[in-house]
């Protein structure tokens, strides 16, 4: 039963009891009336109290059911957000590692076709070294003794002559000093034949090009010979030196230069360069 409506019976009959009916009795049976009043307001109050308990417990329940469905919920709120993130993160990993193997593709193939490229070029300026003989050194003799009649741009291919046909950019401590005394030419001659005759800064510039083709011939011809060796065969006085340039130079590291495949060896109908060429390219 609603307490309410308990009450509202426990009132009535208390009025009943208490007021109205003892008024109309005798004293003694009024006083018996009073009696069996209480003992009736006592069971009343405690059904009142058992209908408010089962209430309360009703509303507790209720409470209950409505919180745990509101948890319910919040859980799979948060599962589906979490499920949404995961994706999310799946997906990003998996585009990122495909753009991130595509670009490792595209760089093998680079550094394929620059290292065939570089090969190509070493193969040209090799044959071009082999091409001196000593029809060659003898043309330096008779050459020697006008260098200082020469332009810039003549002294230059002179200079550029002697020092590969003679193998001079192999000696690690060649410098102006020693052309200098080699043909008795002015540290500025020697210093403008290489800066204003030619495309590069100076002699240095021009000692490091030359020793890094050789370089690169030799990574591609003696496997067996470690990136130390090879630095020193070529002319240069450190590894880390000749690393350094090399990679400014082709772009590839060494060893990355001598990891590709498929490099053209060979220049069948290659057009060589020549020594009386005006613009010669080493």
């Amino acid at each position: 039963m609603h307490p309410e409506i308990m009450k509202m019976i426990c009132d009535c009959t208390t009025s009943y009891f208490l007021v109205w009916l003892p008024a109309c009795l005798p004293p003694a049976r009024g006083q018996a009336v009073l009696v069996m009043s209480a003992s009736l307001q006592e069971t009343l109050d405690r059904e009142l109290m058992k209908c408010q308990a089962q209430e309360y417990a009703g509303r507790y329940h209720e409470q209950e059911q409505q919180l745990a469905l509101s948890k319910e919920q919040a859980e799979r709120q948060r599962l589906k957000f979490l499920t949404f993130g995961l994706a999310a993160i799946l997906l990003l990993t998996a585009v990122f590692v495909a753009i991130l193997f595509r670009q490792m593709i595209a760089i093998r193939r680079k550094n394929a076709a620059l290292s065939r490229e570089i090969t190509e070029l070493i193969e040209v300026h090799e044959n071009y070294m082999l091409s001196y003989s000593d029809e060659t050194s003898n043309k330096i003799q008779q050459q020697q003794a006008r260098l200082s009649d020469m332009s810039n741009e003549e002294l230059f291919k002179f200079l550029r002559m002697a020092i590969i046909s003679e193998h001079l950019f192999l000696n690690p401590l060649l410098d102006r000093q020693q052309l200098m005394e080699r043909f008795h030419l002015s540290k500025d001659r020697i210093g403008a034949a290489f800066s204003q005759g030619s495309r590069y800064v100076s002699l240095k510039d021009f000692l490091n090009n030359i020793r890094l083709q050789y370089a690169a011939k030799m990574l591609i011809a003696h496997p067996e010979m470690t990136i130390t060796d090879v630095a020193s065969s070529s002319g240069f006085s450190s590894s880390s030196i000749f690393a350094r340039n090399f990679k400014q130079r082709f772009a590839l590291t060494p060893t990355e230069f001598r990891e590709p495949k498929g490099r053209k060896t060979s220049l069948e109908g290659y057009e060589n360069d020549n020594i009386n060429n005006p613009n010669p390219e080493c």
